[in-house]
C-alpha cells in the first residue's frame, strides 16, 4: 500500500533532531517500519505540487498540515 503524508518541512533542525517526528524529514518515525512491511511512504510538504501524481484508489492519505484537508 502506498501511504502519502503531507507534513511540515522541518529544515536543518529536523535533520539534527530525530525526535521532531511531525515534519517531512522524520516522517512520523514510520518510514523504516512501513518499508520493512512492504508499504511505500511518500512524504510531501506541499499538497499542490505532486499530490495528484501519488493518489490512486489504493492510497492512504495522511493530511497532517493544518488547512490541508482535501
Amino acid at each position: 500500500m502506498k501511504i502519502v503524508a503531507v507534513l511540515y518541512p522541518g529544515g536543518e533542525r529536523a535533520k539534527n533532531n530525530p525526535n521532531l517526528l511531525g515534519c517531512a524529514e522524520n516522517a512520523l518515525g514510520l518510514k523504516d517500519y512501513l518499508e520493512k512491511n512492504g508499504h511505500e511512504l511518500v512524504v510531501l510538504t506541499d499538497k499542490e505540487s505532486e499530490l495528484d501524481k501519488h493518489l490512486s484508489t489504493r492510497t492512504l492519505l495522511l493530511p497532517l498540515r493544518s488547512g490541508q484537508l482535501i
